[in-house]
Formats: C-alpha cells, sequence, structure tokens
C-alpha cells in the first residue's frame, strides 16, 4: 500500500454500523483519510462536505440505496472512484447496471482484501469508465439519462410534469408526473383524463442500446380528471373562477417506494389535482398505494394492477409528502398486509 497518494480520502458507506467502524480501522491503519455514512442520502451531505477520491458502498441500505446513490454520483460526480459492495451479487465481475468502477461480493473475500480492489483506484491517473446510458455532465447542474426527455418544456405543445423519481433496482426507474395542472377552461375534467404520461412511469434500462425507455404509465385506479366531494369543502360552481369546485385527480407527486420481494414492489405517492378553486396545488388530496411486478415492461399486464386510496385529506388539508417512518421493517408484516406509511401534511 505504499504507492498510495498521501492524503487519499475515501468515504464508506453501509447501513451496518459494525461494519463501518471495521472498515474504518483498516482503511485508517492505511493512511487514508476516513469519513463515513448510514446511507445514500447521508453520502451525499457528505460528498457536499467534501469530494472524497473513492467512495466505498453498499447496495442494499434504507432511504437512499446505493444503486441511487452511484447512478447520482457518476453523473454529479465523474471525478470520484466508485466500488460497489454487496452480498447480493456474486463472483467480481460488475453486475450489469451497476455504475461503480470495481464491485467487491460481501462474504467471499477478507475485508482486509477491500484494500486491494481501492488501491489500483487511487493509485491510476487514467479517467475511469462510465456506465453506459450515463451522459457526462458538462456542469454539477446539467446531466440526463440516455433516454429521457431533454426538451425544455417552453418548446413543447403537451408539456411535461415529472415530480419524483425512485431507483427499484439498477435497471427498473419509477417516476412520478403530477399533470399539467390545466385549469384554461371548463374542460379542466376531460384535460385531466386525456393526459398520457400522467400517474407512475415505469422506465427501464435498455443494455443494448444503453438507454432507459418507458414502459408503461400506471393511471388505473387514479380515475384522472374524475371529480370527487369532500366533506365540508364547497361543491357548485366558484363564481370567482367560473369553473367547478370540485378536486379531481391530475397524477402523482410526492411518493416512496419499497422492494417487498417475491418479484413485487408497492409504490405509495401523493396525488395532484385540478380544479376551479382558484389554487390547485391547496386542494384536497389523497394517498395511494399500487403494487408492480418488477421485472414487467408489458403495458396489457401493467393494465391489470390498479391504484388503491389509503387515505383521503379533509376540508382545509392538504397532503404533502409521504415516507416510512425510521425504522419501519416490511419484514414485520405479513405478505397479505400492506403497511402505510406516514404522511406530511398542511392544514
Amino acid at each position: 500500500m505504499s504507492n498510495i497518494p498521501a492524503a487519499s480520502s475515501i468515504l464508506i458507506v453501509d447501513d451496518n454500523v459494525g461494519l463501518r467502524m471495521v472498515l474504518s480501522i483498516i482503511f485508517s491503519r492505511e493512511g487514508y483519510q476516513v469519513r463515513l455514512a448510514e446511507d445514500g442520502l447521508s453520502a451525499l451531505e457528505e460528498i457536499e462536505r467534501h469530494t472524497p477520491d473513492v467512495l466505498l458502498s453498499d447496495l442494499n441500505m434504507p432511504r437512499m440505496s446505493g444503486f441511487e446513490l452511484l447512478s447520482v454520483v457518476r453523473q454529479r460526480y465523474p471525478m470520484i472512484r466508485v466500488v460497489a459492495m454487496s452480498a447480493a451479487f456474486f463472483g467480481e465481475r460488475l453486475p450489469a447496471g451497476v455504475m461503480a468502477d470495481a464491485f467487491y461480493a460481501k462474504g467471499t473475500h477478507s475485508l482486509k482484501s477491500l484494500l486491494e480492489f481501492v488501491a489500483p483506484l487511487v493509485e491510476s491517473d487514467q479517467p475511469k469508465s462510465r456506465q453506459p446510458g450515463m451522459n457526462p455532465p458538462t456542469s454539477r447542474e446539467n446531466y440526463s439519462l440516455a433516454g429521457f426527455p431533454s426538451t425544455l418544456n417552453k418548446s413543447l405543445t403537451t408539456p411535461a410534469a415529472p415530480a419524483a423519481l425512485w431507483f427499484a433496482d439498477a435497471n427498473t426507474l419509477y417516476v412520478t408526473d403530477e399533470g399539467d395542472g390545466y385549469t384554461g377552461g371548463t374542460d379542466l375534467y376531460t384535460h385531466a383524463a386525456q393526459q398520457t404520461t400522467a400517474g407512475l412511469q415505469k422506465w427501464v434500462f435498455n443494455a443494448t442500446t444503453n438507454t432507459w425507455q418507458l414502459a408503461y404509465t400506471l393511471t388505473d385506479g387514479l380515475n384522472l380528471g374524475k371529480p370527487y366531494t369532500v366533506p365540508g369543502y364547497p361543491t357548485g360552481t366558484n363564481a370567482a373562477t367560473g369553473l367547478p369546485w370540485g378536486p379531481a385527480t391530475d397524477g402523482l407527486r410526492n411518493f416512496t417506494g419499497r422492494n417487498l420481494g417475491a418479484g413485487y414492489v408497492a409504490i405509495w405517492a401523493i396525488t395532484s389535482t385540478v380544479s376551479g378553486g382558484g389554487d390547485t396545488g391547496a386542494d384536497p388530496n389523497k394517498l395511494v398505494v399500487v403494487l408492480d411486478k418488477l421485472n414487467n415492461t408489458e403495458a396489457t399486464v401493467a393494465a391489470k394492477e390498479s391504484f388503491v386510496e389509503l387515505k383521503s385529506a379533509r376540508f382545509a388539508e392538504v397532503l404533502r409528502g409521504v415516507e416510512f417512518t425510521p425504522g419501519t421493517d416490511l419484514s414485520d408484516y405479513e405478505s397479505d398486509h400492506t403497511p402505510t406509511p406516514h404522511t406530511q401534511h398542511n392544514r
């Protein structure tokens, strides 16, 4: 390890606190400046404060997985050398879709052997390889996933309104679209119902073309453009706007997802709305959930999947976000139960 440049830094990311501490000791003894993070979100905060030479990250973690973290790092910080590690894959070959320079299979080698994976990356002055499907950024704020729309909304006849995203795995990405919020006339309900991209989009990575492709958009059960009533909420026509008071779902906003195993994922999402109330962002909205078959790419199969309403906001209440309480573990639930995460709301 004598060839390691002085003051080389490494950020170790793993939700196992014991493993983090052991790796910290191992790398510190070899002269590395070591910093630690417990998940992908914490790692990004650490990188914001100080960019490491090497990132060593687990793939399966809460809040933000290693798959998501490495995707962001590869886009925003292409200068960082990346080693992925996991017990879910075997061999030394980099698993498909994992955006890293090297891979360490947990449990197949001693922890000290990780030094052998990291040292060549630190010693090398060669630019590291880039995972297919990633467009290199020209600046920190300018990057994209190959295959995703890149035209600005002001140049589009039909604007897009992506709200949030979640990587289910390295090759599957879910994106919510909140709809275009059109309230331009009495056709506000029919307009919302006719949208083709509003709802939950499923994108899959095509290794042949090295691009992300839209497989389908889940909308069944959202009842796009269908007005609903809320106890205490005004009915009829709003004299100020000349449009109906009743809110209708226009798409989806914030959401969270969990891999349930057995080939399925669960997505919990907050709906967006349109109405003649004058402030569509203030309409009482809903919390919904849907189950999707992870490896499915056929719209005809997805057509059998439907959103289920879990909670509806009351009058003067708006649901803003959704997330699981820290420590929630889906393994604590029976397979025929779907837990309800915590929602943030305004009144």
